[in-house]
């Protein structure tokens, strides 16, 4: 496994508004972080929050502390639940089994994407999509377009339905992005969709596809750490940080996405233990 990278701790982000973007290395980390926030005067009444959802990843099977995690989420009380990939460590069906038993156990509506362990039997999505059912899908929630994407196979790419699928959504509508591996690291290729020569091909398409479709986040998982920083045109993105205690050098952890009156949004990093 490559070093995993470290990040910042929340990202604030506009609807509407245009976000400029600034980002800093730091020799410390192995990362790019980016500030992102906007409508940030003093003089303004604090917007109340009106929805959140959550978004998790990189679980890896783990029947340990992963239930204490699910106990936290539903404390938290979201709208629904993503996860973002590598729900298991080989992909192998009774791993599903129990991977399905602890979201349905959740109580909370709950969609999935597949990560590179899901399909690493060689089955492909012949035990995720029973459980998870459709491996890409769109869905709208209070105006927003949400876009989850299946880019697990670095090796043989995405599929041509896929992308006939994606090219078909709107371009109009306030839109997230939520897939497993990162399009691009501004460090590094490991991890994310560059790895592998398809995996690039499929990543300078993906980035086109995002700046035509009024994409305005993007949040993934693979690297295990949290960490933002900016894709191609500014783009704000995401990595959940491991949810389960395989290969996890940090915390178990999960993001929480909290939407307010004035159109914005927060990304808010929370760990195991950590209070609602």
């Amino acid at each position: 496994m490559g070093k995993r990278v470290l990040g910042l701790a929340l990202l604030t982000v506009g609807l509407f508004a245009g976000c400029s973007t600034q980002a800093e290395n730091n020799p410390r980390n192995s990362a790019t972080a980016v500030d992102q926030s906007v409508n940030s005067t003093t003089a303004k009444p604090k917007p109340a929050e009106v929805w959140r959802f959550v978004v998790l990843g990189d679980t890896h099977g783990d029947t340990d502390q992963f239930p204490a995690l699910l106990k936290q989420i539903q404390a938290d009380k979201p709208e629904f639940v993503i996860d973002v990939g590598d729900l298991t460590k080989v992909g192998g069906s009774d791993e599903f089994k129990i991977a399905k038993a602890q979201f349905d156990g959740l109580g909370i509506p709950y969609d999935a994407v597949p990560g590179d362990h899901d399909i690493v039997t060689g089955k492909g999505l012949k035990y995720f999509t029973p459980a998870f059912g459709k491996d890409y899908q769109s869905f709208m929630a209070h105006g927003l377009q949400f876009v989850l994407v299946d880019n697990a196979d670095l090796i043989r790419g995405m599929t041509t339905q896929q992308w006939t699928f994606l090219d078909q959504l709107p371009s109009n509508l306030t839109t997230f992005v939520l897939l497993h591996h990162p399009p691009s690291h501004p460090l590094f290729k490991m991890h994310t969709m560059q790895e592998t020569a398809q995996g690039a091909i499929d990543e300078k398409r993906l980035q086109t596809w995002i700046l035509k479709h009024n994409v305005r986040q993007v949040v993934a998982g693979e690297m295990h750490l949290f960490q933002q920083y900016a894709l191609e045109g500014g783009i704000p993105l995401t990595v959940v940080g491991a949810a389960g205690k395989y290969d996890n050098p940090g915390e178990d952890q999960y993001v929480l996405v909290q939407f307010y009156t004035d159109q914005t949004w927060t990304i808010k990093q929370k760990v195991l233990g950590q209070s609602p």
